[in-house]
């Protein structure tokens, strides 16, 4: 029978493990100190929950087993040392009980193992199965259940963004950040496409209204809004935001220059593909894999809300995505103005020069949108006594006193509300306005060749 071993709490390491010590009072095998005391079984099940959680063995995969290859990571005693569960003069009896543990585990399983074999670890915090489960779950839900007052939805977003805005990356940078005045992002590029000269002209003819944010009822649905529900969708760039419209050759867009008139607060997906468990957090302690998987599910969702949809397949795709931003847009005090995303229109360099950005229904109005006026608007100038034309764009406002034209050019008074109920947050920069010429669209394509088989054959049959 294996002598029993017992640990004090003075010679566990590990707070979370030391707190939870509550032990009988014994002799510790280790200082010989008098008090409560773990049996040492205990620990090397702990352990073991803790390589299952958080390491993936790496002493059988097919390049040590069919290569000869030295595993990645550590081996067992180094990563129990890395953990810093015992002090040092405990930690040999430790290996040997995980060890044992590990090698009963190993019988019980339907793998193939060898009883001499020394087993490898290297940390990998990741629980991509369990996140990508909770995702899948919630998609079902909404797909066969219920889009809206969705409960089994609402309790996972619950959980995965309870510290979001405490949330940080691995360099501690922050997953909200602030933009509008004296912020990086102050100035968004709607892009606009066109294809007749009609469609055009009545477009500059109030562009506030018309290169703005979709009224409420008009919108199509969008990647984070359901068909009907305002959104801004925009860029920091002209080139991404021309890029996101997928202009036909042909076409015309207009880059509509729009500022932020005040402080936002923006979910980055960047960041949010970055965000980091607390260091500090033992890794015995149970909160550490729910802290674990909600950051995989942060990073997946970084993912998919990313991800190209196909045009058929949008009505579906969309419906999770717009209700993350929903479920954002919703948080009361702490609610989310927009969503800060990568292009993936562009070139990763090209993307590196900007970004996408999109403004819930509460934060995408826009001054001047709802106010009525006349304009003049003159598309094309004329090669006299020739045929030659070009593109000259011009607005000319008409039948408007001189205040009232100041008042349209910088939209409507402060802390007027429009038809959505929600204040104004976008200015129009109407001297920023650009209308563009789609000569060429370029496509990037990465080819794979289809392999064939029986071509012998086939060219037998030719002949």
């Amino acid at each position: 029978m294996r002598g029993m071993k017992f640990i004090c709490g003075n010679c566990i390491q590990d707070a979370y493990l030391r707190s939870i010590l509550q032990g009988k009072d014994r002799t510790c095998s280790y200082c010989r100190a008098v008090g409560p005391c773990h049996d040492l079984e205990k620990l090397g099940d702990a352990c073991l929950d803790v390589l299952a959680s958080f390491y993936e063995e790496t002493h059988n995969t097919m390049a040590v087993v069919h290569f000869n290859r030295s595993p990645e990571g550590k081996d067992l005693q180094d990563t129990l040392q890395h953990l810093k569960v015992v002090a040092d003069a405990a930690l040999g009896d430790l290996v040997a009980e995980t060890l044992r543990q590990w090698q009963d585990a190993q019988r019980d399983s339907p793998d193939e193992w060898e009883e001499e074999d020394d087993p490898w670890f290297k940390f990998n915090a990741v629980r991509v199965y369990r996140a990508d489960h909770l995702w899948r779950q919630m998609e079902r839900s909404l797909h066969r259940e219920a889009r809206f007052l969705n409960r089994k939805a609402l309790d996972i977003l619950d959980r995965m963004f309870a510290d979001l805005h405490t949330s940080a990356t691995s360099d501690g940078g922050p997953v909200i950040v602030m933009a509008g005045p004296g912020h990086p992002i102050s100035r968004l590029i709607r892009a606009r496409v066109f294809q007749t000269d009609e469609a055009l002209d009545d477009a500059l003819a109030h562009p506030a209204r018309n290169l703005g944010t979709p009224p409420v009822g008009a919108s199509q649905a969008g990647r984070m809004n359901a068909k009907g529900q305002a959104a801004f969708y925009g860029a920091t760039s002209e080139r991404v935001a021309i890029a996101e419209v997928r202009p036909p050759v042909g076409s015309w867009v207009v880059t509509a220059p729009f500022v932020l008139a005040r402080e936002m607060r923006l979910l980055d997906l960047s960041a949010l593909a970055e965000v980091r468990m607390d260091p500090t957090q033992s890794l015995f302690d149970p909160e550490s894999i729910l802290r674990a998987e909600r950051r995989d599910f942060l990073r997946a969702l970084a993912r998919r809300m990313v991800r190209p949809v196909m045009p058929d397949h949008q009505d579906r795709d969309y419906i999770v995505t717009q209700v993350v931003a929903d479920y954002l847009a919703g948080l009361g005090p702490e609610a989310i103005d927009g969503i800060v995303y990568s292009s993936v229109q562009v070139r990763r360099t090209e993307a590196e020069q900007g970004v996408n950005v999109v403004l819930f229904h509460h934060a995408s109005g826009v001054y001047g949108a709802g106010q009525p006026y006349r304009a003049d608007v003159h598309l094309w100038e004329y090669e006299d006594e020739g045929p030659g034309m070009w593109l000259d764009p011009r607005i000319r406002l008409k039948d408007l006193a001189p205040l009232e034209a100041l008042r349209w050019s910088v939209g409507q008074a402060e802390g007027e509300a429009g038809e959505s109920g929600f204040k104004p947050s976008l200015r129009l920069d109407v001297h920023g306005l650009d209308v563009h010429e789609v000569r060429q669209v370029h496509i990037e394509t990465y080819p794979s060749r289809v392999d064939v088989a029986g071509t012998a054959e086939w060219a037998a049959d030719g002949d």
